[in-house]
């Protein structure tokens, strides 16, 4: 384990806030001016380079350009140098009070309409800012957002984003797949319209507390950026206007031609929309806590049965067996079953799955209503109820992806 620095040139380290691939950000003080700073060493152990000085050339060119920026929605860069120890280089930015957006998605999932669409309109407007300065971000994602403590977004890491895309290996997926636009992935460069791509992800994210491309490794991650139009927001917040769709699905389009072109266009069409007063209620809000949290089957049944919201229980049906093998292999297991029954009836098979509630069981309707006991749950036909039984081993729900299966 490293030992803590005393100081980098002039800069006094107070203590290590954070620590990644690239390297550790200490939370430091400049005794020349009086202020805290934070500082991030770019850490080139073990990176192999064509010609290093040539790297370090492009590093300062770089940082030059990124510490010319100076805008509410972009974490300033007031200087850089080279560690006299390891001759890595480092930057030296303003300090940021808060967390990065990362954090409190994972503690939130989601966030409420109105605090999203302000971020994202916060950090177009810093982007446009930006690339109207000749900067290009090229890595935008939540982990690369900070959230102050007055709760305003910013954007870190102007000028060292390139360094992901140039310390790889030929072929290899680099940066976070999930956030780049598909001309990166082609290798091709990203532009102003690259990061606006990001940050139509980032607003998917923040609407709707999932990814717009998700998978279960880097490779059907970067199929469905190249390939697979996502589920549409309003499918999780049906209540708000299309317009939302057509903003978000706008900002994400393969076709860098089809986005917006600047980020200007991008912050007023956001704009534009927040003042139409066209607010969400979660219709979709207890599918999504479902996925973390155990769910009584009653009240899965209850919901998704109900006809108010056909439309979102059946998109959120086949986005959540898209983007989850287990819910596959599980909805896999009921065929056979359902084939098995039909092979060989029994009295019992009057309670079987139902593909049209998500994988809950849901008793067909009798004319006289009965209780059927069966694998520990007590099903009332007629009445569509479930309930736990009282036996002494009852069989348990298990839960994937937001669906209470049994």
């Amino acid at each position: 384990m490293s030992t803590l620095h005393q100081s980098l040139g002039r800069y006094l380290i107070e203590a290590e806030i954070g620590r990644g691939a690239m390297g550790v950000v200490y939370r430091a003080y400049d005794p020349q001016i009086g202020r805290q700073v934070a500082i991030k060493t770019i850490s080139l152990t073990g990176q192999e380079f064509a010609n290093r000085q040539e790297y370090r050339a492009r590093f300062l060119r770089e940082v030059r350009a990124a510490g010319r920026l100076s805008h509410p929605g972009v974490v300033t860069i007031f200087d850089a140098g080279q560690d006299p120890e390891t001759q890595e280089p480092y930057l030296v930015m303003e300090y940021v009070t808060g967390e990065p957006l990362s954090k409190v998605l994972a503690r939130q999932r989601k966030l409420n309409m109105p605090l999203a669409l302000q971020y994202a309109q916060e950090i177009a407007e810093a982007l446009d800012y930006a690339h109207n300065q000749g900067v290009v971000h090229r890595d935008i994602k939540p982990a690369n957002i900070l959230i102050t403590e007055d709760s305003h977004a910013k954007i870190a890491d102007f000028g060292v984003a390139w360094l992901r895309q140039e310390i790889t290996q030929v072929g290899e997926v680099v940066g976070s797949p999930a956030y780049m636009a598909p001309e990166q992935m082609s290798g091709k460069q990203g532009d102003a319209r690259s990061d606006l791509f990001s940050l139509g992800v980032v607003l998917y994210s923040m609407i709707t507390g999932f990814r717009p491309f998700q998978g279960n490794s880097a490779k059907t991650v970067v199929f469905k950026v190249m390939n697979i139009d996502p589920v549409p927001v309003t499918s999780f917040q049906t209540e708000v206007s299309p317009e939302l769709d057509a903003i978000v699905s706008r900002a994400i389009a393969k076709d860098p031609e089809d986005r917006y072109p600047s980020g200007a266009a991008l912050a007023r069409a956001i704009q534009r929309f927040r003042e139409s007063g066209s607010g969400a209620t979660d219709t979709a809000s207890f599918m999504t806590a479902s996925l973390h949290a155990d769910v009584r089957c009653d009240t899965v049944h209850a919901l998704l049965a109900s006809g108010r919201d056909s439309l979102c229980r059946d998109r959120w049906f086949a986005f959540c067996m898209e983007n989850d093998e287990s819910a596959q292999r599980a909805a896999s297991r009921r065929r056979d079953r359902r084939t098995a029954a039909a092979s060989h009836p029994s009295p019992s098979a009057d309670c079987r799955p139902n593909p049209n509630t998500c994988g809950v069981r849901k008793s067909e309707p009798a004319e006289n209503a009965h209780t059927k006991k069966r694998g520990g749950i007590t099903a009332k036909t007629g009445t569509g109820r479930f309930r736990q039984s009282a036996s002494r081993n009852p069989a348990p729900f298990q839960r994937s992806q937001g669906f209470a299966l049994v």
